[in-house]
């Protein structure tokens, strides 16, 4: 089975920064992902029903998954969607980051937990 194709995908740019004497992190970019594709996590309470407190949220995640072949991306990383200018900051490790255990299918793409940042 071939791996997933996606040609039309959006372009994110990695933020890696240093830290100041004070703590302050200066983003920069270090690195574009071509070719990703981005989908939100939308609260939904059991039945299907969207909670009227959703909106009154603080914290958005999403997912996003990435082609293997793309440069690193570390968990301390920021990543900006180029699309709309907004910043997440990565989670953790990459996901699904290995052939499938049962079927040896590898989809060619890696994915990642990301929260918005303001």
């Amino acid at each position: 089975m071939q791996p997933f194709n996606i040609p039309f995908g959006e372009t994110w740019s990695v933020l890696r920064g240093t830290r100041d004497r004070v703590g302050d992190k200066t983003p920069a970019v270090v690195a574009a992902l071509t070719s990703c594709v981005y989908w939100q996590h939308v609260p939904v309470e059991p039945g299907g029903v969207y909670p009227a407190t959703a909106r009154d949220s603080a914290a958005l995640t999403s997912t996003l998954a990435v082609p293997k072949d793309s440069p690193e991306v570390r968990q301390a990383d920021q990543l900006r969607r180029e699309k709309t200018g907004e910043v997440y900051q990565v989670l953790g490790p990459a996901q699904w980051d290995q052939e499938h255990p049962m079927t040896g299918w590898d989809p060619g793409y890696k994915t990642y937990a990301l929260k918005a940042v303001t």
